[in-house]
């Protein structure tokens, strides 16, 4: 049966809380789900009511309360240089239910941030895993949850500003390269068909893995998916190779299917960068997760590339070689 921690903790975490509340108090700086403000709003008027409680009733009704919660969950949110674009979520659990560790240290986490690729994302949040162990190692309990949470703060601030300008010289060289190559080989567009497409990482990544190669285009999720590239065929062919290696990595071969449907040599792009359009397209079936073709061939035909939209979303086979 689960037990609830002792009084102490929950007494620790709801002080944690505060304190995080007012060093985090900037607009969307700190958030808390509903389950957990109905406890923190209750665990504050039983407080106040009780200076100094010694014991902790698991049957009254902020105890079942407590224990259906098991745990206080806060998110923080930290900009990179101030930046709104740069966003870090991490998001902090503290334990109301007894463990092998009863200290009541907080679990740390991180929210893949969009702008880094999966590896450094999986880096940043190896921070974090680090800097528990360490916790764990010095003896720290829940009385020192508000410092460790300032420290996870700064550390993930410090890291993802490194791994993010990393990325940012990584890509600048490639782009260097890249057009170095491009005067030596012939652009082409190249059309890829998933049956399915939905994993938010995986379309980040169709998106982020982009730049390192200078590709242009969009992605497309849903039932079916679609992905444009344009750059030239040796560095399509190295994007391609890094998704199946890296982003789906994690995917049994067998379930990696894409299909090259349609390949042109082209004299100039037709896009500037590498998007995902989904929410541009309106969505029917019962998921929600099947764009409307008529708004696909029309944002094609807008873009100048609609001559592709038969070879792409109707033919079943791969196309032959055009121009544009």
């Amino acid at each position: 049966m689960s037990r609830l921690v002792d009084c102490s903790i929950i007494q620790s975490h709801y002080e944690t809380f505060t304190v995080c509340e007012s060093i985090y108090a900037n607009p969307d700086e700190l958030t808390v789900d509903a389950d957990t403000r109905q406890i923190l709003d209750a665990l504050q008027e039983y407080f106040e009511s009780t200076p100094h409680p010694e014991e902790w009733s698991q049957d009254s009704t902020l105890g079942k309360s407590l224990l259906r919660t098991r745990a206080l969950r806060l998110v923080i949110q930290q900009l990179i240089d101030d930046e709104p674009d740069l966003p870090i979520r991490i998001t902090v659990e503290l334990p109301l239910l007894q463990s092998e560790e009863d200290s009541g240290l907080a679990k740390l986490s991180i929210q893949s941030p969009g702008f880094l690729s999966r590896a450094n994302s999986d880096k940043l949040a190896q921070q974090l895993v680090s800097l528990s162990e360490e916790a764990r190692a010095n003896g720290l309990s829940a009385q020192d949850n508000a410092g460790l949470i300032m420290d996870a703060c700064q550390r993930v601030l410090v890291v993802g500003l490194q791994l993010l300008n990393e990325e940012r010289e990584q890509r600048t060289r490639m782009v260097d390269v890249n057009q170095e190559v491009e005067k030596e080989e012939q652009l082409q567009r190249v059309w890829f068909w998933f049956p399915s497409l939905s994993t938010r990482e995986k379309r980040r990544d169709l998106v982020t893995y982009a730049s390192r190669w200078g590709l242009t285009g969009f992605v497309l999720a849903g039932k079916p998916g679609l992905l444009c590239l344009e750059g030239t065929a040796k560095h399509a062919e190295a994007y391609m190779s890094a998704i199946k290696s890296e982003s789906w990595s994690d995917i049994p071969s067998y379930q990696k299917k894409v299909t090259e449907r349609y390949r042109q040599h082209i004299s100039a792009r037709a896009f500037d960068t590498m998007s995902e359009i989904t929410e541009m397209i309106t969505q029917h079936g019962q998921r929600g997760n099947r764009g409307d073709m008529g708004e696909v061939k029309a944002f094609m035909e807008e873009k100048g590339v609609g001559d592709a939209f038969g070879f792409v979303v109707v033919n079943g086979g791969v196309g032959g070689g055009g121009s544009s």
